[in-house]
């Protein structure tokens, strides 16, 4: 599965480059290429946690608190955008 997300990724970023160089960019080129980073990053991750020399019981302590800590960040990030939208509308 990594062999094919890589091959996926190389031949997406000889498409972007070729259409870089004939000048077809688009905004769906960064939008692909901060895709494939998530994807790399969470394929990363997994390994990661999977590979780790830990006890089957200390490595779901650490995946519950990484995600607990994930969940809470991301709520903070989503109440500011909410703010920034509701002050944006105000002013406007």
């Amino acid at each position: 599965m990594l062999d094919t997300l890589a091959k996926t990724a190389f031949v997406g970023s000889i498409l972007s480059f070729y259409k870089r160089a004939t000048g077809q960019t688009q905004g769906r080129d960064v939008l692909g290429a901060v895709g494939l980073v998530c994807a790399g990053m969470a394929i990363g991750a997994g390994a990661a946690l999977l590979l780790a020399p830990k006890t089957g019981a200390e490595l779901r302590e650490d995946v519950r608190t990484r995600a607990r800590r994930i969940t809470a960040g991301a709520s903070e990030k989503l109440a500011s955008v909410r703010d920034a939208a509701a002050n944006s509308m105000e002013q406007h």
